[in-house]
């Protein structure tokens, strides 16, 4: 099981280093995701349920992006017309 531990910046700290906001609360994106697990897997799930679908979501999701790729980078557009 994937845990995912609570911030130790205080509220203060938090507003200051998100413009004033509190940063996004991932407990409901962790209970919100889900995803098909196919035909054999969807009969275990009645006997042995797998709950950790949306940890594993947001784990791959905040840990998925590659360094950066310097051929990947844009290029600046040398021109003399600007909307």
């Amino acid at each position: 099981m994937i845990r995912l531990s609570r911030p130790t910046l205080t509220i203060r700290k938090q507003r200051y280093l998100n413009n004033g906001a509190l940063p996004v609360d991932l407990t409901y994106i962790v209970r919100a995701r889900t995803y098909d697990r196919g035909f054999p897997q969807f009969l275990f799930d009645a006997f042995l349920p797998y709950t950790d679908q949306g940890a594993d979501y947001v784990y791959a999701l905040l840990t998925g992006y590659l360094p950066d790729d310097p051929e990947m980078k844009a290029k600046p557009i040398r021109s003399r017309r600007h909307n």
